[in-house]
């Protein structure tokens, strides 16, 4: 995943697109989301 992918996620997430803005909170959050993203891929390729 790319730094726009990324930052793409986090504004779906948080609603926040800047990565550096991102509180400690929002990118735990993000975390979580793109752990569990992992975890479908992962079951459903």
């Amino acid at each position: 995943m790319g730094k726009e992918e990324l930052e793409e996620e986090a504004f779906k997430v948080t609603g926040i697109d800047s990565l550096s803005q991102l509180s400690k909170s929002q990118a735990s959050d993000l975390i979580d989301d793109l752990s569990a993203k992992e975890d479908l891929v992962r079951l459903y390729g």
